[in-house]
């Protein structure tokens, strides 16, 4: 496996990982009790190699931390000292706001028929307007390429999933069930303005993680799946 600029990559030894985002969970709106409210998630993934997740061996390639700590605690610090420039990313602000967030797809609802069309108009209506980047804490994702809950229950159980025949193993069949217990935990947005974003092709990085997982705030075990145009 290579990393983007055609480089060697491996788990073993990868890039330092890239602070993604910092959130405080005392400042965001509860939709619902999800999330602790305070303390602090912190978000971070191997921007120089960026790996798409499909590969077992992308196993740290993202990290996720919950501390619990006083605002007054936090000190500001700087890059290492052999950072690349490249790769780092400029301090800027984002404000939260709750909204409404549909699946991309339903059961049930075949391509082209009018229920198709009346769903995708809906979910069109619910995004917010053009031009505008897509962070998103919960909810559901805005998915590029396919669905991601299946990929994840069965890349983090070491199935490949870079070609069709991993999701046709035997393997799989065995771990499909457990894709419901997959949610989004946070989407990034390429957002070349604000921080300097550009993930592969215009694309989105997702956190995602295990209901369970989530309820006992365990984080250890988010899987990270990039996806592009």
């Amino acid at each position: 496996m290579k990393d983007k600029f055609g480089r060697p990559w491996h788990p073993d030894g990868p890039s330092p990982l890239g602070f993604v985002a910092q959130l405080d969970l005392s400042a965001i709106p509860q939709g619902d009790d999800t999330l602790p409210n305070s303390g602090w998630l912190y978000f971070f993934y191997d921007r120089y190699c960026e790996p798409w997740g499909y590969d077992p061996a992308d196993r740290g390639c993202s990290c996720v931390v919950y501390r619990k700590c006083d605002r007054r605690d936090l000190v500001r610090t700087d890059p290492p000292a052999d950072h690349d420039q490249e790769h780092i990313a400029h301090p800027c602000v984002v404000e939260a706001s709750l909204e409404l967030t549909l699946p991309d797809d339903l059961p049930g609802l075949d391509y082209g028929t009018s229920g198709y069309q009346a769903y995708r108009q809906l979910c069109d209506d619910l995004n917010v307007a053009d031009g505008l980047k897509q962070h998103r804490l919960l909810g559901h994702p805005q998915v590029i390429q396919n669905p991601m809950e299946l990929e994840c229950q069965l890349v983090s159980n070491g199935v490949y999933c870079g070609n069709p025949e991993g999701y046709r193993s035997d393997r799989a069949k065995a771990l499909e069930g457990g894709a419901a217990d997959w949610r989004l935990l946070l989407q990034i947005d390429t957002d070349e303005v604000g921080p300097g974003w550009l993930w592969r092709d215009v694309g989105r990085i997702y956190f995602w993680i295990r209901k369970q997982h989530l309820r006992r705030l365990r984080f250890e075990d988010v899987w990270l799946i990039l996806q592009c145009y």
